[in-house]
């Protein structure tokens, strides 16, 4: 039963929170500042078919692996395009490198062989300035996938919804 009752004010904060920032999203749909103050008037309240749909929806979205798999495919496709992006920057390496050779007549290491020592280092600079256009192709293939598992993922969570709903 405490657990229960746990539940519960954890979820009265959490619609609460969602309250506040739909009344922030509707300051910012309207032009106003997010420091005034107004309010809202009317029937605010769910009916009970929405609030069942609404904690469906977020259980399946929760407990789906595909639409985890989806979210996470998504994040690495976010990612590739920032690295694609950034193949246009210029890069810096340094380098170096330090060593003893051995040079000898014969094969035989005592201190009076002629040992030498080699020491280089240096910077190499490389400035991408054209590249037939591969990058930019690349980029737009990778979000080309990104817009695939943005579409896969509304697909299944909209299955998941009409499934909820049919049940």
């Amino acid at each position: 039963m405490k657990v229960n009752i746990s539940n519960m004010k954890v979820d009265i904060q959490k619609t609460a929170a969602t309250l506040s920032q739909q009344m922030n999203y509707l300051k910012v749909l309207m032009g106003m500042p997010l420091e005034y103050q107004f309010l809202a008037k009317g029937n605010m309240e769910l009916s009970p078919l929405e609030s069942f749909l609404s904690a469906v929806q977020e259980n399946y979205i929760q407990n789906k692996t595909e639409l985890l798999i989806l979210n996470n495919e998504k994040k690495a496709g976010e990612l590739e395009i920032r690295q694609l992006r950034q193949a246009y920057l210029p890069t810096l390496s340094l380098f170096a490198s330090s060593g003893y050779n051995f040079e000898n007549e014969q094969f035989t290491i005592s201190k009076s062989t002629f040992w030498s020592n080699a020491t280089y280092f240096g910077a190499k600079l490389s400035i991408p300035i054209f590249d037939g256009g591969a990058k930019h192709h690349k980029i737009r293939q990778a979000q080309f996938r990104l817009r695939q598992v943005s579409i896969q993922n509304k697909y299944s969570l909209y299955l998941g919804i009409k499934l909820a709903q049919n049940t």
